[in-house]
C-alpha cells in the first residue's frame, strides 16, 4: 500500500541551522563575514537558489546582514523572491545591475493579474531565460515551456562566469540535472510521454545528491508509465521532500508540485488535493493571482471527481474568473465547465485552448 502522504508543511517556519554545513554555521554565529562568504561561495547559488539544503541554507542567507557586502545583498534578495518578501525587496538591490533586474522582473511576473501575458524588458540572454520561463509557467503555456527548455539546454550564457554570486561548480552540475528534467516536463505536458520517461530516468542520474530535480524526475517517470497505461504501485517522493526542513523554498515547492499536478488525477487518490493546497498556501502568500487560478482549477477538479455537488464548489467563481486568461489558464476551468453541465461546446473549446497552449 503507497505511503500516507505528509502534513502540508508551513514553508515559512523556521527550520534551524542543523544540518549545514558546521564551518559555515560557526562563521556565521561568529560574525566572520568574509569567512561566510567563502563558505557560501561553494554552496549559494543566486540564480538557481534551491539546493540540496534547501530552507535552512536559504534561512541562513535572510539573516545576513544588510548592506555589508554585495554579494550578500543578492543572496538575501534572491531568497527574499522565493519567499515572497516583497516588503524586504523594497529597495534591495543595487540599482539597475543584471542581478537586481532579474529580481524587479520576476517579482513582476508573480504578481502580475491573471490578464497579464508579457515577459518583462532585458538586457542579458540569461534574463531573458530566466523571465521567459517563469511568464511560461503561470500562464502555464506548455508549449512554450517545451520550446524553452530546448532552448536552453544548448546556452550558458556568459554572464554567469562574471557574477559572485554564483557557485560555479554546484551550477555546472545542476544545470545537466535542470536542462533534463525540464526537457522532460515539457515532453509530459506537451510533447512525447516515451520521450518524457526516457528524460526522466536520465535526469535521476545527474546532479548532486538529494537535488530537488531529482525527486520531480523520479516521481514524473513513474507518473509517466501510469499515463503509457504501465500500472504500478509506487510511492511519490515530491511529497515528503517538500515536507522536510531542508525541502524547497516556499516558491520552488509551488513549482515542483505544478510539474506533476496533471499527471497525479493518475493516481485517483489524494495527492492532486494535497498538491494544489501546497501551490494555493504559497500563492496566497506571495500574492499571485496566476499560481492562485491554477491551484484552484485543480482543486475545483479535484471536488468534481470526488462527487462534490457542482453547486457546493468554486467552479462559477473559477469559469469568470479565467474568461480573460491565457489559453493555458482557461483550458481546464472550460473543461470542469462542460463535465459538471454536460456540455459538448464546452469539451470542444477545451480541447482548442488545450491545443493551443499546450496542455495535451
Amino acid at each position: 500500500m503507497p505511503r500516507a502522504l505528509p502534513e502540508l508543511p508551513d514553508f515559512w517556519a523556521p527550520v534551524g541551522f542543523e544540518g549545514l554545513p558546521p564551518a559555515l554555521v560557526a562563521a556565521f554565529e561568529a560574525a566572520d563575514w568574509p569567512r561566510v562568504r567563502r563558505e557560501l561561495s561553494t554552496l549559494m547559488d543566486g540564480a538557481i537558489t534551491d539546493g540540496v539544503y534547501g530552507r535552512k541554507l536559504l534561512q541562513l542567507v535572510l539573516q545576513l546582514p544588510p548592506r555589508t557586502d554585495r554579494v550578500f545583498d543578492r543572496y538575501r534578495a534572491a531568497a527574499m523572491l522565493d519567499h515572497g518578501d516583497w516588503d524586504g525587496l523594497r529597495g534591495s538591490g543595487d540599482g539597475e545591475t543584471i542581478e537586481h533586474r532579474e529580481v524587479q522582473g520576476v517579482r513582476e511576473i508573480l504578481t502580475a493579474p491573471i490578464e497579464h501575458m508579457a515577459v518583462p524588458e532585458w538586457k542579458d540572454l540569461h534574463q531573458r531565460r530566466l523571465f521567459e520561463i517563469y511568464e511560461f509557467q503561470l500562464r502555464r503555456s506548455m508549449n512554450l515551456y517545451r520550446h524553452w527548455a530546448e532552448r536552453i539546454s544548448n546556452e550558458l550564457p556568459e554572464t554567469l562566469w562574471l557574477r559572485d554570486d554564483i557557485a560555479i561548480g554546484r551550477h555546472l552540475r545542476y544545470r545537466r540535472l535542470h536542462d533534463t528534467a525540464q526537457l522532460a516536463v515539457g515532453e509530459a505536458h506537451a510533447g512525447r510521454l516515451e520521450v518524457a520517461y526516457a528524460l526522466a530516468t536520465e535526469a535521476q542520474r545527474l546532479g548532486d545528491d538529494t537535488e530537488p530535480f531529482r525527486y520531480v524526475a523520479a516521481d514524473l517517470a513513474n507518473l509517466v508509465r501510469l499515463a503509457m497505461g504501465d500500472r504500478h504501485e509506487f510511492d511519490l517522493t515530491v511529497p515528503d521532500r517538500l515536507a522536510e526542513q531542508r525541502g524547497p523554498s516556499p516558491l520552488g515547492s509551488a513549482e515542483m508540485s505544478l510539474h506533476l499536478m496533471a499527471l497525479l488525477t493518475l493516481r485517483q487518490d489524494a495527492s492532486v488535493q494535497w498538491a494544489a493546497s501546497v501551490v494555493e498556501y504559497v500563492a496566497a502568500r506571495l500574492a499571485s493571482p496566476r499560481l492562485e487560478i491554477q491551484a484552484l482549477s485543480w482543486r475545483v477538479a479535484a471536488d468534481l471527481v470526488g462527487g462534490v455537488r457542482t453547486s457546493r464548489t468554486e467552479l462559477a467563481g473559477l469559469v469568470a474568473r479565467s474568461r480573460r486568461a491565457s489559453a493555458g489558464l482557461r483550458a481546464l476551468p472550460t473543461f470542469l465547465s462542460g463535465l459538471a453541465h454536460r456540455r459538448y461546446e464546452s469539451f470542444e473549446e477545451a480541447a482548442r485552448l488545450a491545443r493551443h497552449s499546450g496542455n495535451v
